[in-house]
């Protein structure tokens, strides 16, 4: 969200071309000038903006709201207590990147934000959980079907839900190939699982004992690589690989969104503070 200091003219030094200065779509102070015809008026100028007052880049707050899957579990929640009682979260919050949401709005979204937390622990939701460790490794969204991992290469979906994991083809229509609510994971070729090599992995029903072999592994948490680095050169992740995992059901909980909860609070608030749109991007 952009400060006040270009509106209520406290910045230390007019800005560079000042008779062509707006605003674009988003709400963000800009040059009106086409950039491709004048692109060094435009480095002047946004090389003015990151330090023209006390907030850098003109920005009095940024926050890191979420990735897709949390801001959908949010939405999920939302959805499931009733939209009713959401209308302006319903309407403001963002479907893609890109857009704006006025301050009066957001003055409406923080009363929405605290009954969201009164309300949370009316909804129950299915989680895939490590059994050996008890942590929870992936939450149902249920705009994605509960899918997790897709694989374009084997052409096949993992997901869950209440009833259980499964693996889905991805043809039309997909069929769904296996379902459990107690699985036993075991790496038949770890190496090549380890190095996104497509190793063969069999998935167990702890249940029924029925057995689905693939070539897609069911991650779990990131770890380091053996130098410490979380990514290696190729900017590949490294993931542990639960031995076995079921799907289980509780009640949400405020801790379930408290980051996401924490960010929209204060961007509404600076919004509000200010009068200024929150900018989503």
């Amino acid at each position: 969200m952009m400060c006040r200091c270009w509106l209520d003219g406290t910045t230390r030094t007019p800005p560079p071309h000042a008779e062509h200065v707006g605003f674009d779509d988003d709400g963000r102070l800009c040059l009106t000038l086409p950039e491709e015809e004048h692109q060094d008026a435009h480095d002047a100028f946004y090389a003015w903006m990151e330090d023209c007052c006390p907030h850098q880049g003109m920005w009095l707050a940024s926050e890191w709201i979420s990735n897709w899957a949390g801001l959908r579990a949010f939405q999920a929640a939302l959805g499931r207590i009733g939209w009713q009682r959401f209308p302006t979260l319903q309407a403001e919050l963002p479907a893609a990147n890109g857009g704006r949401m006025p301050a009066e709005a957001s003055a409406r979204a923080l009363g929405e934000l605290a009954r969201f937390a009164e309300l949370v622990a009316s909804v129950r939701s299915a989680f895939l959980v490590d059994s050996g460790t008890g942590d929870e490794l992936y939450d149902f969204i249920p705009q994605y079907e509960g899918i997790f991992v897709l694989s374009g290469s084997e052409q096949i979906n993992l997901g869950f839900d209440a009833n259980g994991f499964f693996v889905r083809s991805r043809g039309a229509p997909p069929c769904e190939l296996f379902r459990a609510l107690r699985v036993e994971q075991i790496l038949l070729e770890p190496e090549r699982t380890e190095a996104h090599e497509g190793g063969r992995v069999l998935l167990r029903d702890l249940d029924t004992g029925r057995e689905l072999e693939s070539m897609v592994a069911v991650p779990g948490r990131c770890i380091p690589w053996p130098d410490g680095r979380m990514q290696d050169d190729r900017g590949r992740v490294r993931s542990a690989y639960p031995r076995s995992f079921h799907v289980a059901q509780r009640a949400l909980r405020i801790a379930d969104f408290e980051q996401i909860l924490g960010s929209l609070r204060r961007v509404f608030e600076a919004s509000v503070a200010t009068g200024n749109p929150v900018c989503w991007s």
